[in-house]
């Protein structure tokens, strides 16, 4: 109920804006909390987790449905594939996008995320 008359306002005004829940996990504070208030003032809900589990925990005490998944792929005690490697068994909809400031053999080395699958599309910067 709250998407579609999220979605309906957003129309009505004319302009395209996010109206899902994202959970967005990151270690490094600025990153994180600019993500994060970029995502507010374009109408997200926003869920902050500081590292893959607390990202866990977050989810799995969140009732509500979480559209997106923003995760870096390289972060301590849970990297991002082994966070969406759980998460997906327990909500299998939600959409997931990777992120890192690492180049993509370092991300390889770590073993966090295969970017050579034809299902994981990588987007250098």
């Amino acid at each position: 109920m709250r998407r579609r008359s999220c979605n309906l306002h957003c129309r009505w005004r004319g302009f395209s804006r996010g109206c899902d829940t994202v959970l967005l996990a990151e270690d490094e504070a600025a990153v994180r909390q600019s993500t994060r208030e970029f995502l507010s003032l374009n109408g997200y809900i926003v869920l902050e987790a500081k590292n893959g589990s607390d990202a866990l925990a977050i989810a799995r005490e969140y009732k509500g449905t979480i559209h997106l998944m923003i995760t870096d792929a390289v972060m301590p005690q849970m990297g991002g594939a082994k966070l969406a490697g759980e998460l997906s068994l327990e909500r299998p909809d939600m959409k997931v996008l990777f992120v890192s400031g690492y180049a993509e053999t370092t991300v390889q080395r770590h073993g966090a995320i295969d970017v050579t699958t034809p299902s994981c599309r990588n987007l250098s910067r």
